[in-house]
């Protein structure tokens, strides 16, 4: 789980190591100009790792629509996923507001001990 570039690393990281994650969650993963999009980083290795994406609808530092391109690609992916998209939430309120909704998640998608 990350926080806009460690939204994006948390997203990086998910799909590079996509075996030994039970879940990924990103608030406002950073974007353009110098994060990941959809447009060039595959999601396609990751496709059976759950993700999660909380993002402010207000956030001016990290826009609403990268998140919501993200999610086109997971659908197009048919991927286990959840998008909370925060009304009024900003680049940095979604850290506290996300956060019970990405626990959850992470409670849901649990992998076996080794």
């Amino acid at each position: 789980m990350g926080h806009s570039m460690g939204g994006a690393g948390s997203m990086y990281l998910g799909v590079k190591y996509a075996s030994i994650w039970a879940a990924v969650g990103a608030e406002a993963p950073a974007t353009a100009p110098g994060g990941l999009n959809p447009d060039s980083f595959s999601l396609e290795p990751a496709k059976n790792v759950p993700m999660i994406i909380v993002q402010g609808d207000m956030d001016t530092l990290v826009p609403v629509a990268g998140a919501r391109r993200w999610i086109e690609k997971m659908k197009e992916l048919k991927m286990t996923y959840e998008y909370v998209e925060v009304a009024g939430g900003d680049h940095g309120s979604v850290l506290t507001t996300g956060a019970p909704d990405i626990f959850a998640f992470f409670a849901k998608h649990t992998k076996a001990r080794r």
